[in-house]
């Protein structure tokens, strides 16, 4: 089964107009674009509004192509590869979902942030406490946490219900943990998940596919894991 991932940041001002170029840091070569849909998403009790996404960056590793033209291999150092995403912002909990990796998420979101045809700001990382979430999982399978260790920046144990190890309690107690992976129940079914700072939400157990209805069930499955883990509930 193929894991899916969403990345999650939270974000002050999101206003994008209909349909703009990004340029790097705001004034340099164009490296993407974004436009808005004219409908919104609405799951469970929160609307989202959608955009379109692309960013295109400079890959440098070696490649080898076959050109069919000259009928022969070519070998480059650098090649541009560009990727197309969604992008959905819930603007009553101030919450934006990217269907991107979360590195291409800051890349692409520092680079918008800085043009003037757009008003993003405040881009931060979601906040949420892994001692609770550890608390809210039926079983935490792996733990990686930053440790002052010598010679040792970071540290993962994993093992069934792999928060009772003490030096794994003092990571959470400490705010040290940086991922969880666990089974959580969200409705009527259990599921694998992890959860990573600085938010990024993988699930590795089957979920639905798109349908006319429900073309967004990741979307939908991440609010319901943060509506469920009381990480981003929509005040009424």
């Amino acid at each position: 089964m193929v894991a899916r991932s969403m990345s999650i940041r939270k974000v002050d001002t999101f206003e994008i107009p209909t349909d703009i170029d990004v340029l790097a840091k705001g004034n340099g070569a164009r490296i993407g674009a974004i436009s808005a849909c004219e409908s919104s998403l609405t799951i469970e009790k929160h609307t989202l509004k959608e955009y379109i996404a692309s960013y295109e960056e400079t890959i440098t590793e070696t490649i080898t192509v076959y050109d069919e033209s000259a009928e022969d291999y070519f070998s480059y150092n650098q090649y541009l590869k560009n990727r197309t995403f969604k992008i959905f912002f819930d603007e009553k909990t101030h919450t934006l979902y990217s269907s991107a990796p979360s590195i291409i998420t800051h890349k692409f979101l520092n680079h918008l942030s800085k043009n003037d045809t757009a008003d993003v700001s405040g881009i931060h990382s979601l906040a949420f406490d892994f001692d609770s979430v550890a608390n809210q999982l039926i079983v935490t399978k792996l733990i990686r946490f930053d440790t002052d260790d010598d010679h040792v920046h970071k540290k993962t144990f994993g093992g069934d219900d792999v928060a009772k190890n003490i030096e794994a309690i003092d990571a959470l107690d400490n705010d040290a943990t940086i991922q969880l992976i666990g089974k959580l129940r969200v409705g009527q079914s259990d599921y694998t998940i992890s959860i990573s700072k600085p938010g990024t939400l993988v699930v590795y157990t089957r979920i639905d596919t798109p349908t006319k209805d429900r073309p967004e069930p990741m979307l939908e499955f991440t609010i319901r894991v943060l509506d469920e883990l009381k990480i981003n509930e929509l005040k009424v």
